[in-house]
């Protein structure tokens, strides 16, 4: 309620009571009674004492022919004057000369906005009621018109004053540019969108926030379900509003945007009746309704296309091309079919609508997977371009290649062979590609996996160890799922061992016929070792591998595998020569040509004897096996040899040598003189019995046995007799056939 009584005039020129008048009642600063009497026509506000001046303070009204039919006395507080009535017939006038106009727009929107907000009629609830802000507003008008200083308030009048001073300083002094468009711009829409408004002061970036706005679209659908809605403009003075055009209908439509703003400015009126020096009367504009629109086109549903692009991991030899993909939408219904072309795109789909969809390889591409399903979305007015790629498990069937690498000749199996491959990824006859190596094992060995099908540049890198590289590089070609074993054969490395023979006692005489055997220390060469001939002795540790003869230079030459070591051993010597005894083994590996050179001993001391068949002296008997021993010590610069494993040598003696006797039975060699001899059988010739017994000389031999087949001899006695005898020895015995070669000990 107001706190104002109001006075109504009896009579018309009965006179109106001065506003401002002083009285004998004390004043007071801040609200209290008029110290003269109330206005007549009092709308809302107080008396009340403020900077030293006590007055009504507030708006008067209604009747005057302002927009809100109420203003405020347009001078300062106690100016004088009568105050003003609606009978005084007010005209709009100009300002009171003297006010300050500079910010009279201003003030003018902060006012009309308090309008537009109800505060002049019903305050704000809470915090302040229309006399308050009444009084706010005289004060404020004051120190704007006139520089009267706002006076230290308190309470609800303090809310007031906060409140419509806070509209003020908005600085709002020109019209609100209200405005509404399409967001993201342009007038083209499928059945949905979104339209913005703003509200602001397009000159000074004033932005106004709070202000209510009504978006009205005929045909749409706003989210409250009616063609409008009333939305708020938010700290930057904008809003916005979702719609949907009512059963998808293509065509025109227009979006509007409606708000009632308050005006700038203030507005004056001036009596024209008596009394002529009442107040004028200040005022603010009311709010006006001002529109926006924009123009919108709607097309519809909303579609859009999709297509694939494929890619392979073996482009070069097996592309993408041929590929099927089926589109299926959300009822596993069957949309679209994509095949992939040459370039490794697809066709283009017909028109779908925008969503989740399941892409499905019905047919991969010749030799490869089929991708897993996977879920695409088709995007409104967009082609949407699906990448499909190895990663999504479409991959081609890999092949795998396997090397077996053996020793020329043989099955023996060879590690440490290493092989290289070289892809032609671009099929193009350039090993530039992915390079893949393997190493053979002890099984001779070696696999590569997870190979791309096409062509391969293929080499033997390294040999294994004393062999050498035997594989002509070559392009191999494979399949898909191939798994390709390739077989390769090695050469040893290959190097010469020689034997030079030349007299002892005359270095410049070379010895040829010298008969030699060639063995190599266990294990040997991965190769199937020839047949022993029945004369060569089998000693341990080594395997026979050759025999041969030196030439009319002497010279003997073996061609021998490198890496592994090798012995020689002479099996018969030349006439008038002694045998050598001794196996020489070299103390390493062969890897070059290597000459060993063997001196001959020459002896004047030559052994024969006689095998005959004890039923018939005049029978000899060949084939019988004998062993040679010497008493100990061993003759000086000669070395004994191996003892075979199937050789019991007696006590005392060493072996020197083995022998066959002839087809006539006869058996002689050359031995150095002065020296212990005995011989044993060693083998008995077919249809014989073995003579385990031994026969020894009884004296050391100084020269040549005679040569009569009587002179020494041994019985041999039929198996099939069944008798057994001790056959005397005459003389002594000899058994040793080509096993007469004098040595030093010196090694190779």
């Amino acid at each position: 309620m107001r706190r104002l009584v109001v006075v109504s005039l009896v009579l018309f020129g009965l006179a109106t009571p001065l506003a401002g008048a002083e009285s004998r009642l004390p004043r007071l600063d801040g609200l209290g009674a008029c110290t003269s009497s109330d206005p007549p026509y009092p709308f809302h506000g107080s008396c009340g004492t403020f900077n030293g001046h006590n007055t009504y303070y507030g708006s008067y009204g209604t009747g005057f022919p302002s927009d809100m039919g109420w203003g405020f006395c347009a001078f300062e507080a106690a100016h004088g004057g009568w105050y003003p009535a609606p009978g005084y017939n007010y005209v709009a006038s100009s300002a009171p000369d003297g006010a300050d106009t500079t910010d009279f727009a201003a003030l003018g929107w902060a006012m009309s906005e308090a309008d537009r907000l109800g505060w002049w009629t019903n305050g704000k609830s809470g915090q302040f009621d229309a006399d308050d802000v009444a009084v706010a507003g005289k004060l404020l008008y004051d120190n704007v018109a006139w520089g009267t200083p706002l006076p230290s308030l308190s309470g609800s009048l303090k809310s007031a004053m906060t409140a419509l001073r806070a509209l003020f300083l908005l600085g709002v002094t020109r019209a609100p540019t209200l405005a509404i468009s399409l967001d993201g711009g342009g007038s083209t829409l499928f059945d949905e969108g979104v339209v913005n408004v703003s509200l602001r002061v397009t000159s000074t970036g004033v932005v106004l926030a709070g202000q209510s706005v009504r978006v009205s679209l005929p045909g749409a659908s706003f989210t409250n379900g009616s063609s409008s809605i009333t939305v708020t403009t938010d700290s930057d003075g904008r809003a916005q509003a979702s719609f949907h055009i009512n059963d998808s209908l293509a065509g025109a439509y227009v979006a509007t945007a409606r708000a009632t703003l308050a005006r700038t400015g203030m507005v004056f009126f001036s009596p024209t009746m008596f009394p002529d020096d009442a107040q004028i009367l200040a005022a603010a504009r009311d709010a006006a309704v001002t529109t926006s629109t924009v123009s919108l086109t709607a097309l519809g549903p909303p579609t859009g296309t999709i297509q694939i692009h494929k890619t392979v991991d073996d482009p070069a030899y097996f592309p993408a091309t041929g590929a099927i993909f089926e589109l299926f939408d959300s009822s596993m219904t069957s949309v679209a079919t994509l095949t992939i072309d040459d370039t490794g795109y697809s066709n283009v789909s017909g028109d779908l609508s925008p969503g989740a969809y399941t892409l499905r390889e019905s047919e991969p591409p010749p030799h490869y997977a089929a991708m897993d399903d996977r879920l695409v979305t088709v995007v409104a007015g967009a082609n949407t371009v699906v990448a499909i790629g190895p990663n999504e498990g479409d991959v081609i069937t890999r092949a795998s290649l396997r090397f077996e690498k053996y020793a020329a000749g043989t099955e023996v199996p060879l590690a440490g062979a290493e092989f290289r491959i070289t892809f032609d990824g671009s099929h193009s006859g350039v090993a530039d590609g992915t390079v893949y190596t393997c190493d053979t094992n002890a099984s001779g060995e070696c696999a590569i996996t997870d190979l791309l099908p096409g062509d391969y540049w293929l080499e033997e890198i390294t040999a294994p160890v004393n062999y050498v590289v035997s594989v002509t590089p070559q392009w191999i070609t494979l399949a898909p799922g191939d798994s390709t074993m390739m077989r390769f054969w090695d050469d040893p490395a290959m190097t010469s061992l020689a034997v030079h023979k030349y007299s002892a006692e005359l270095s410049s005489m070379n010895i040829p016929r010298a008969t030699y055997d060639l063995y190599v220390v266990n294990p040997g060469p991965p190769t199937t070792p020839p047949d022993r001939p029945s004369d060569a002795p089998d000693f341990p540790g080594v395997t026979f591998m050759a025999r041969g003869v030196t030439d009319r230079d002497g010279q003997l030459h073996f061609d021998v595998p490198v890496g592994y070591r090798w012995c020689y051993h002479e099996v018969s010597a030349p006439a008038g020569y002694v045998i050598d005894p001794s196996l020489h083994c070299a103390t390493g590996v062969a890897v070059s040509h290597a000459t060993v050179p063997r001196p001959e001993h020459s002896s004047p001391i030559t052994f024969s004897m006689y095998k005959f068949d004890r039923g018939d002296p005049t029978a000899g008997v060949p084939g019988a096996y004998y062993a040679l021993f010497v008493r100990l010590p061993f003759p000086h610069g000669y070395q004994p040899p191996p003892t075979p494993t199937n050789i019991d040598v007696p006590a005392r003696y060493a072996l020197w040598a083995v022998g066959v006797t002839t087809s006539r039975g006869a058996l002689s060699f050359s031995v150095p003189g002065g020296h212990w001899w005995c011989v044993r059988e060693l083998y008995a010739p077919p249809n014989y019995l073995l003579d385990p017994s031994l026969h020894c000389t009884a004296e050391p031999l100084v020269r040549s046995s005679p040569t009569s087949v009587t002179h020494v001899a041994i019985a041999e006695t039929l198996a099939a007799t069944g008798i057994t005898l001790a056959w005397p020895l005459v003389g002594w015995a000899l058994v040793l056939a080509g096993w007469a070669l004098r040595r030093r000990a010196e090694k190779w």
